[in-house]
């Protein structure tokens, strides 16, 4: 996906139904992309990362009409987030290394 999103100015996420985990919003977001989203309850913790935005009606079309009206205006510099996010998957690897070595050892 890097290469898709590094040449995208913004990012739409229009989910209708919770995310396993929105990798696509984690790249974009690491490469400082903008990123539009559906509130959906799995989406909800990245409301606090700069750059995104969360669509609170996102079932109603005109709530994506806006949201797409404010992506194409959208003209803020990227701000890449590759320090924190590098991290924080570096401290989830080692929690899942962890779980399959007690399961191993079992």
């Amino acid at each position: 996906m890097g290469p898709v999103l590094a040449g995208a100015r913004v990012l739409l996420v229009p989910s209708q139904w919770w995310e396993n985990h929105p990798l696509v919003a984690h790249e974009a977001r690491a490469l400082g992309v903008p990123v539009w989203s559906s509130a959906v309850p799995s989406m909800r913790h990245l409301a606090d990362e700069p750059g995104f935005h969360l669509v609170e009606d996102y079932r109603a079309p005109a709530a994506w009409t806006r949201a797409l009206d404010a992506a194409s205006r959208h003209r803020a510099p990227r701000v890449p987030s590759f320090g924190r996010r590098v991290q924080d998957f570096e401290l989830f690897v080692d929690e899942i290394v962890s779980v399959y070595r007690k399961v191993v050892s079992a």
